[in-house]
């Protein structure tokens, strides 16, 4: 005699073995031979039902000795419809003498549905759990302890190649989802698949957003900062915008943000810099405001801050660089200077930190007949020093050079408006070193490129601040090289995008 134990249609929780509560019939073979063919419906002799259960009891015969069962449970009568489930068991049986045999059934999925949980915000490495449901020809999902009859196959199309899965496979129902792996790129929008051979296949859409990163901008073509998300494509208008007469900013070019949120801009015109509130948005006036002869303040124009927070300045007329304290305001005095014949310094753009605090400063030499530089400088720099690094040379091919970034491995990467290009250099890059790439041509749509930053996972964002319709932020895949086209491009009317020269990228 077999004993199954069975839920009815209506339970809630199933038994440990796969039985379906859609299962009307069953069919055991012993050795491969015949099948024995049992009713287990909830109207069969067979069976009782008691609550939520139902339990049947199947008159089976098998020879003495070692034998192998095989069972299949099916939605229709006498072994008929869908196969909802199958599984073997084996069990010694004496002759004369009852015998029992523990069978886990696997389920057969015919139907595959998969959803995401929470998601992490755009911009911001991060998981999410992936939970697969498997459900039988009946409707019903499958549950453990038992396999799959065919394993579950999990794959992911994601053209930024910031999403991975922690399982490819899946050989059984898991109360653990799988882990969605998010690199922190942007512009995420990734099918995840779920498949199975015989089963219709289940997909999502992994896309994180909002929550991220924003591009700040210092639009020196109309006088203003636009805030806009870093994930934007388009025609996308900016999230906040400063303008008008309180704001004070004047030739405004770079743009840095602080860990509080508060930004910095480099006011040109008046040798000014002027800082705005978190969330600052409209003709709001500047919190602070660095200006002075004690400032040493001379055509400000690069701006950064390091991990202590100081803010770092580049002064176009002067050829310094001054670090100011957290917080200075007015007519202050920077807590170091570097300047002198032994620096380097000539015609100071653009200026960056990377993560151990070296600096790295644009020399815009072609704009005066000379020939174009970045310095660097080791962290902590002051005073009269020599940079640890130059690249100058013809081998360069920097032509107007303006804003320089630095990755995650130390390769450097600068804006050239002259050349319409972006050269990118080995890191420790020293002479007259030729880039290791550069993006240009006209599937880039580059037309002298202003602002330059990168975000964690390499991803390049470009401003095009050729005026004339072209202004534009210009988004490149990581590795980009050559004349390759952008991954998206924010540009129209409503970007507020105008000569966007200083970019940086903050939550």
């Amino acid at each position: 005699m077999l004993t199954i134990a069975q839920p009815s249609a209506a339970a809630a929780v199933r038994k440990p073995q796969y039985i379906s509560p859609s299962a009307v019939s069953l069919s055991i073979t012993v050795n491969g031979g015949a099948p024995t063919i049992a009713d287990i419906s909830g109207s069969s002799p067979n069976c009782t039902t008691t609550g939520a259960s139902r339990v049947c009891t199947v008159p089976l015969q098998a020879p003495a000795g070692n034998d192998t069962f095989t069972f299949g449970q099916y939605d229709g009568p006498n072994a008929t419809g869908h196969l909802l489930g199958s599984g073997t068991a084996t069990a010694s049986v004496v002759a004369g003498q009852p015998f029992q045999i523990q069978a886990t059934l696997d389920g057969t999925a015919a139907s595959i549905a998969l959803s995401i949980g929470a998601l992490p915000p755009a911009g911001v490495p991060g998981t999410a759990a992936l939970t697969v449901t498997a459900r039988d020809a009946a409707g019903n999902t499958i549950i453990g302890p038992g396999n799959y009859t065919v394993p579950i196959t999990l794959s992911v199309v994601d053209q930024t190649g910031q999403t991975t899965l922690s399982a490819s496979t899946l050989t059984a129902p898991s109360a653990t989802p799988v882990t969605i792996n998010y690199a922190g790129g942007l512009g995420v929008n990734a099918t995840i698949t779920a498949s199975a051979a015989g089963a219709t296949p289940g997909s999502v859409v992994f896309a994180p957003t909002g929550g991220g990163l924003n591009l700040y901008v210092s639009e020196l073509g109309n006088t203003s900062i636009t805030v806009t998300p870093a994930s934007a494509g388009g025609n996308a208008a900016p999230v906040r915008t400063v303008a008008g007469s309180n704001t004070q900013l004047s030739q405004n070019y770079d743009i840095a943000v602080d860990g509080s949120g508060n930004t910095y801009v480099s006011n040109l015109r008046g040798g000014a810099i002027t800082v705005y509130a978190p969330g600052a948005n409209g003709n709001v006036a500047p919190i602070r405001t660095l200006s002075g002869p004690a400032t040493g303040l001379s055509g400000a124009l690069g701006l950064a801050i390091d991990d202590s927070g100081n803010l770092v300045e580049d002064n176009f007329f002067a050829d310094t660089v001054n670090v100011f304290a957290p917080g200075a305001t007015g007519n202050v005095a920077p807590i170091r200077t570097l300047s002198g014949s032994n620096t380097s310094l000539s015609a100071v753009y653009g200026i960056t930190l990377d993560t151990a605090g070296n600096l790295y400063v644009v020399d815009n030499n072609s704009q005066f007949g000379g020939t174009d530089a970045v310095t660097v400088y080791a962290a902590g720099f002051s005073g009269n020093v020599a940079p640890t690094q130059t690249i100058t040379g013809s081998n360069t091919g920097m032509s107007g050079a303006a804003f320089v970034a630095v990755d995650a491995g130390g390769r450097i990467y600068v804006s050239c408006v002259t050349a319409n290009a972006v050269t990118i250099y080995a890191a420790g890059a020293n002479g007259n070193a030729a880039p290791v790439a550069t993006i240009a041509g006209a599937n880039t749509t580059l037309v002298k490129p202003g602002g330059i930053v990168l975000d964690g996972t390499g991803t390049i964002y470009v401003g095009n601040d050729a005026g004339n319709g072209n202004d534009a932020i210009v988004v490149f895949a990581a590795g980009a090289n050559g004349n390759v086209a952008p991954l998206r491009t924010i540009r129209g009317a409503t970007t507020g995008l105008s000569f966007p020269y200083g970019m940086k990228l903050a939550p």
